[in-house]
């Protein structure tokens, strides 16, 4: 998203590697209910005076790492209690800018890898 704002939710296919960039603007990704075609997602951000706001489900592992430069980089690593959970790695940049990253209170998806859940 650039000078814009950019969301993705619902039911969307999320690959092996996503990248979310905000310019002057922001991103919002919803992963709740989001198919995982591969069990170890990473996401690219990058944000530059704006906003990346990442939304997951509680049972999913989350790891990465990221700077936060005049600006910030928010995320809880978690591990689920799943082995075969999905693990999705943030990494990236916020500069004069932030990247959050939420667990979704009351969001358990039971099969995460299964495109027709409810």
């Amino acid at each position: 998203a650039v000078l814009s704002g950019a969301e993705r939710r619902g039911r969307w296919r999320v690959g092996g590697r996503v990248n979310a960039v905000a310019f002057l603007g922001g991103v919002e990704l919803d992963l709740t209910r989001a198919y995982f075609e591969q069990r170890v997602v990473t996401l690219n951000v990058t944000a530059v005076m704006g906003g990346v706001e990442i939304k997951v489900p509680e049972n999913i592992t989350v790891r990465g790492s990221g700077t936060g430069i005049m600006g910030g980089f928010s995320m809880g690593e978690h591990e689920s209690s799943d082995p075969n959970a999905p693990v999705l790695v943030v990494q990236g940049l916020a500069l004069m800018g932030g990247v959050e990253v939420k667990r979704a209170s009351g969001e358990e998806v039971h099969d995460l890898r299964a495109p027709d859940r409810d």
